[in-house]
């Protein structure tokens, strides 16, 4: 999880001026998982993708209680699709428990940036930038 702790930063990603490709999809491949892992530690939080808005950066994660998730974002998001971000949960964010820590910390040990194919292209206008130097 390479981009973890920059999603959990405020300032993360150059304070949101160096976005690496894919990187949302990287944020539903980790939170997808620590949210299954956590179910399966019996954890009553969960992490829902936090679009902050703003100056700063937008791709970062909130705890949410179990409830939270499974009643208010849940129900909003499509099925097989990316979970799309929130902007806000209704309450104050919950200080995560040990059952979610563990969640967390056994997703650190699993490789899931393998799961994100990111293909670079390169740009059409590069032989044009290139004829002028």
């Amino acid at each position: 999880m390479q981009y973890w702790d920059e999603m959990n930063d405020k300032y993360g990603f150059g304070d949101g001026s160096a976005y690496p490709a894919g990187i949302e999809i990287y944020r539903d491949v980790y939170l997808k998982t620590v949210n299954k892992l956590a179910e399966n530690h019996n954890s009553n939080l969960r992490i829902v993708p936090f679009d902050r808005g703003g100056l700063h950066n937008f791709c970062l994660w909130m705890v949410v209680p179990k409830e939270c998730f499974e009643k208010e974002f849940l129900p909003k998001q499509e099925p097989g699709k990316r979970w799309v971000g929130v902007d806000s949960m209704p309450g104050d964010e919950p200080v995560m428990d040990k059952e979610l820590e563990a969640a967390i910390e056994e997703a650190m040990g699993m490789d899931l940036d393998f799961f994100v194919n990111v293909n670079p292209v390169l740009s059409k206008k590069f032989p044009k930038f290139l004829a002028g130097l």
